[in-house]
Formats: C-alpha cells, structure tokens, sequence
C-alpha cells in the first residue's frame, strides 16, 4: 500500500509539473509586448509570450517597425466590366497596377 501511494504520488507532481510547462494559457486578448531573441513580439497576453520564452517589455502591442524600403507608387481603379475576381460570382473589382507598368 505505501509503494502504491509513493508510485501515485510521483505520477502526480509529474503530471502536474508536464502540464505546467505544457503552457496551457487562457484565449484572453491582453496584448503585451515581449522580446525574443533578435525581435520584438505582441503577444496575446503574457502566459503566451511567457510560453515562447519571451521576456516583458511592456504592455499593449509592441511598436511597429519603421521601414525604410521607399514607397511605391500604386494605382487603383475599378474595373470597367464584371468579373469574376474571386471565382464566385460576377462583380465590379479593384484592379492594381504597380508603377509605370501597362497591365493592371
């Protein structure tokens, strides 16, 4: 009986440490700011940044970037006919022609 409970007993702290480091987190959206190794993330809240191994820098959603990649020069109209733009059925689309290009 006492080889039976020490068997129980070691089968639940191990259980119960495994789902603790499972990282079993609730789908709350309390966004913070973590950082990763070479980045900083959002996350959903801080059990899910904790889960990635991530430290806190601070609440809410992390800054955006800044890119430095110029700006492109894009022109949008609408389509002078129906179409059919997303394989269902016909209608007016948006039609996207990058730069100088010719083709939409």
């Amino acid at each position: 009986m006492q080889a039976m409970r020490k068997i129980l007993l070691s089968l639940s702290v191990f259980c119960c440490t495994s789902l603790a480091q499972a990282g079993i987190c609730t789908r709350e959206y309390a966004p913070v700011c973590g950082q990763l190794p070479h980045q900083s993330q959002t996350f959903s809240n801080r059990c899910m940044m904790k889960d990635a191994g991530a430290s806190w820098v601070s609440d809410g959603e992390c800054p955006a970037a800044h890119s430095n990649a110029p700006a492109k020069d894009i022109t949008l109209t609408v389509a002078a006919h129906d179409v059919a733009c997303m394989g269902a059925a016909p209608m007016r689309c948006l039609q996207v022609k990058e730069g100088k290009a010719l083709t939409w």
